[in-house]
C-alpha cells in the first residue's frame, strides 16, 4: 500500500500535476446554471410564440377546408419552432446533467424538472405579452 501511494506521489512530482483552482469549478459551474436559463428561457419564448399563433388561429376556417380539427391543427402548426424547441430542451437537459448534482437524479425526474420550468417560462412569457412584442419584431 504504501509502495502505490509513493509511487502515486513521485509520478505528481514527475509530472508537475498542479490542482485546479477553486474559482475556475465556481466559474464552470456559474456559466452552466446560465446556460440552462438561457435555454429555458429560449424554449419558453418559442412555445408562447406557439401558443399565441394558435390562438390567433380562425378555427372556423377548418370547417370551410372540410378538415378535421386534428389534420387543421397539425398543419397550422409551426414546426420549426417545435423542432428548436425540442432542442432547447434538449440542450437544458444535458447541461444540467453536467452540474455537480445532475448525476444524482434518475433521467425521468431530470426531464420531467426541466420540461416543468419550461412550461412555467412559457405561461409566464405568453401572460406577460412577449409573444406580442416578439411576433411584432419579427414582421
Amino acid at each position: 500500500m504504501a509502495q502505490v501511494s509513493q509511487k502515486i506521489i513521485e509520478e505528481i512530482s514527475d509530472k508537475q500535476l498542479k490542482p485546479k483552482p477553486r474559482s475556475y469549478f465556481l466559474v464552470y459551474n456559474a456559466v452552466i446554471w446560465l446556460l440552462i436559463a438561457f435555454f429555458i428561457i429560449f424554449d419558453g419564448i418559442l412555445l408562447c410564440v406557439n401558443i399565441y399563433g394558435l390562438a390567433a388561429l380562425d378555427w372556423s376556417l377548418s370547417q370551410s377546408f372540410n378538415e378535421r380539427l386534428a389534420t387543421f391543427t397539425t398543419n397550422n402548426l409551426p414546426l420549426l419552432w417545435l423542432s428548436l424547441s425540442f432542442v432547447a430542451i434538449s440542450f437544458a437537459y444535458i447541461l444540467f446533467r453536467l452540474t455537480d448534482m445532475g448525476y444524482k437524479y434518475r433521467r425521468r425526474w431530470t426531464v420531467l424538472i426541466v420540461l416543468f420550468v419550461a412550461l412555467f417560462a412559457t405561461v409566464l412569457l405568453y401572460f406577460t405579452g412577449t409573444s406580442r412584442m416578439i411576433l411584432n419584431l419579427i414582421d
